[in-house]
């Protein structure tokens, strides 16, 4: 190999080390042999990959701080906490460190790890609640192009994914958030899993765990076939959001147990923003939305999205007269850099039309006395719930 040689730290698959931060052979975030890849790329792009069990490594200048051996001791675990408050507290932007800190701690004082992941949720409370006036979340309302929205805005370790039995509707629970993924008789039609643990907590079709049946076969009967669809997944460990088309459980990409996952619709709104959307045949139908209400229909809407600030938004439509391109191009000006806020990265649609529904202290949307009934707020199974309403 020849030219200039940048190392960068990459745990199944993706770079998690971010910041420019660059890294030189004898300055390596390290981790035990098959966690961490350090992947060696030269000016002519030719690139060589190895995984390397480190007994020592030093840390990046910019923190000027040494780890010492590896073996468990005291000293190590304190500087593993040290680089995951820095990095929780937003002091630091080295998530590669973050992340292996994480790792270590795991491997090697997995008792400890429970209440590390605790301390860094309340991190991240703490820091939304010091840039939004103390709460735990923001209510918002605005109209673009004739589509009036309300949304929550929180951070995504506020999200809980819950199931309701029997079905309720929000406005008469105490509960703050939003419907959540397709459902019918026999269950759940879309994933929903709370660290792991699917909402019903059972396994299999129906519980949580897979998104689908697909449609209503021709003999009046739900096809229990998986179906790939978007789903949302916040991955706690590596403090990362994503939407996987993914049919179940079993197939998500996450770092570890801890994680949140909801299904729904891909919805891409950092894409174009009306144009493919016009066009009833070319979306969502490798999804199978026609089987939960097509592209076009106009019915009441439900999102959930992350933006590039690592904040989570629940949206709904104010009426249930609305296309879920409308939907979509309303969410990508209303919350784009508006207001102080981050730009929309991605996200899904949730169930809609009777199912939509949104409730906070300052609003509780629901639909009564629709044109036929037909979008008259329904009891629905699983929900999106803050954890902390105030």
């Amino acid at each position: 190999m020849t030219g200039a040689t940048a190392y960068k730290i990459v745990f199944n698959g993706k770079d998690y080390l971010t910041g420019g931060t660059s890294l030189r052979a004898n300055n390596i975030l390290a981790g035990e042999t098959n966690i961490f890849t350090i992947v060696a790329q030269n000016s002519v792009s030719s690139s060589l990959e190895a995984t390397i069990n480190f007994q020592t490594l030093s840390l990046n200048s910019a923190i000027n701080m040494n780890y010492q051996a590896i073996n468990g001791n005291v000293a190590t675990l304190v500087q593993a906490y040290q680089l995951i408050e820095w990095y929780a507290e937003g002091k630091y932007n080295i998530k590669g460190y973050y992340i292996a800190a994480l790792m270590y701690i795991r491997q090697h004082y997995g008792s400890e790890f429970d209440a590390v992941m605790l301390t860094i949720r309340q991190h991240n409370e703490n820091r939304f609640r010091a840039a939004h006036g103390g709460s735990p979340y923001v209510y918002g309302q605005g109209t673009y192009n004739g589509v009036g929205l309300h949304w929550i805005k929180t951070f995504p370790d506020n999200i809980e994914l819950k199931w309701l039995s029997p079905g309720k509707q929000l406005k008469s629970i105490n509960e703050y958030g939003s419907n959540g993924g397709f459902f019918g008789d026999n269950g759940m039609f879309s994933i929903a899993i709370n660290d792991s643990v699917a909402v019903r907590g059972t396994t299999g079709n129906y519980s949580g765990e897979v998104n689908g049946p697909k449609d209503i076969t021709e003999n009046g009967i739900w096809d229990p076939v998986p179906i790939n669809r978007g789903t949302l997944v916040w991955d706690r460990m590596t403090a990362t959001f994503s939407v996987q088309k993914k049919k179940k459980k079993s197939e998500l990409e996450v770092a570890s147990d801890y994680y949140w996952a909801q299904g729904g619709l891909s919805m891409n709104p950092s894409h174009d923003k009306d144009s493919a959307w016009s066009n009833t045949g070319s979306i969502l139908q490798d999804e199978y939305v026609d089987g939960v209400g097509g592209v076009n229909e106009t019915r009441a809407r439900v999102g959930l999205v992350y933006d590039d600030q690592g904040y989570v938004w629940i949206v709904m439509t104010q009426s249930y007269n609305c296309t879920m391109g409308n939907f979509r191009a309303a969410i990508q000006t209303m919350l784009n850099g508006t207001n102080g806020n981050g730009n929309v990265v991605n996200g899904i649609f949730l169930d809609g039309g009777g199912s939509s529904q949104m409730r906070c202290a300052e609003a509780n949307v629901y639909f009564e006395n629709t044109p036929g009934n037909r979008d008259n707020t329904r009891a629905v199974p699983q929900i999106v719930a803050l954890i902390n309403k105030v």
